[in-house]
């Protein structure tokens, strides 16, 4: 028997160095894991690793995947990675503003019907952002105003 002959035993899953193979005994994790909050490597799940520490850092608003605090390399469905490396919502209504003119509301991009849309924070009205329906309007489906209709009851003697 040799003594002085050293056993290697391997790190766990996700776990680049280690002082031994149980989970929490990891030193630094692979590229695509991070430390969760009992220092165990993680995969990415809509969170990136910490630039010093490994530890896992949650991504922006409906990224799915990211390489940052503020850049998105994968959204969540329904939403596109845009120029500023954020997630915007993907069209959900249709826009024409008509003669044939189309226009891509900032932060939104062409669907897959060539399409474009609008998305309000409150309500929309002939393709314009506003902050309240115009009188004898209501908020309809997808927040777009609609015109009241207003039922009349007739009275017989």
């Amino acid at each position: 028997m040799d003594c002085d002959q050293i056993y290697c035993t391997p790190c766990s899953p996700g776990c680049q160095t280690c002082t031994g193979g149980l989970s929490n005994q990891c030193q630094a994790c692979d590229p695509t894991y991070c430390f969760n909050s009992d220092n165990v490597c993680i995969a990415h799940d809509r969170t990136y690793s910490h630039p010093t520490d490994d530890t896992c850092q949650s991504c922006i608003v409906n990224c799915a995947a990211c390489s940052d605090g503020t850049t998105c390399n994968d959204c969540d469905a329904d939403y596109f990675v845009n120029s500023d490396s954020v997630c915007g919502l993907r069209c959900s209504k249709l826009v024409d503003l008509g003669l044939g003119n189309k226009e891509s509301p900032p932060g939104k991009e062409p669907d897959q019907f060539d399409k474009l849309c609008i998305d309000c924070e409150f309500a929309e009205k002939d393709y314009v952002c506003v902050p309240e329906c115009p009188p004898g309007w209501e908020i309809g489906p997808n927040k777009r105003c609609v015109q009241c209709v207003y039922a009349t009851q007739v009275y017989e003697n």
